[in-house]
Parts: structure tokens; C-alpha cells; sequence
């Protein structure tokens, strides 16, 4: 029986010893990245008093944070990336919703 197992490219680049399995594909640059190397960025929508907003969360590798950070602002690959992905949200929701009529 064979086993694939995905390695963290991160770690891959850094020239860590022993090869840690990603478990997280990262949605700007779509490096494969272990729980150490990514994290959660996220955008709620909804009223402020309204406690059951919806969050909408993507993976995003440190190494794509740190160039964000670096920048002192969002760069525009990030802001497009985010955009199309809220965008591909929303219509699924309202495909889904037409299904449901």
C-alpha cells in the first residue's frame, strides 16, 4: 500500500531537517503549507448587533502575510484574490438559493 503525503513547501524553502506534511493549501500563492506556516484570514459580514454574522475564512501562508505586512498595506493580488473569492461566495449562495424555490 502506498501513502502520498503532501510536504510543506515553507518548510521545504527553509531547509528544515525533517519534512513536515502540509495540511493546508495556501489561496494567493497555492503553496502547500503545514499548521505552523499558514494563517486564518477572515471577513464577517453582518450587522454590528447582530451576534450569528457570516464569516467567510481563507488560508493564507505566512510567507504571503509577510509580504503584506512588509508593504504596510494590502497588495492588489491579495485584494483581488479576496474579491473573487466573496464574489464566488455570494453566487453560489444565490444559485443555491434559486435551487431551493
Amino acid at each position: 500500500m502506498k501513502k502520498t503525503i503532501t510536504i510543506c513547501d515553507l518548510c521545504k524553502d527553509d531547509g528544515e531537517e525533517e519534512d513536515v506534511e502540509a495540511t493546508e493549501k495556501c489561496v494567493l500563492c497555492n503553496k502547500d503549507v503545514c499548521d505552523d506556516c499558514w494563517v486564518k484570514y477572515g471577513v464577517e459580514f453582518g450587522e454590528e448587533s447582530e451576534v450569528t454574522g457570516e464569516r467567510l475564512d481563507w488560508i493564507i501562508c505566512q510567507s504571503c502575510i509577510d509580504k503584506i505586512i512588509i508593504k504596510g498595506e494590502e497588495d492588489k493580488l491579495f485584494l483581488d484574490k479576496i474579491e473573487k473569492e466573496t464574489l464566488k461566495h455570494f453566487k453560489q449562495k444565490v444559485f443555491l438559493g434559486e435551487l431551493e424555490k
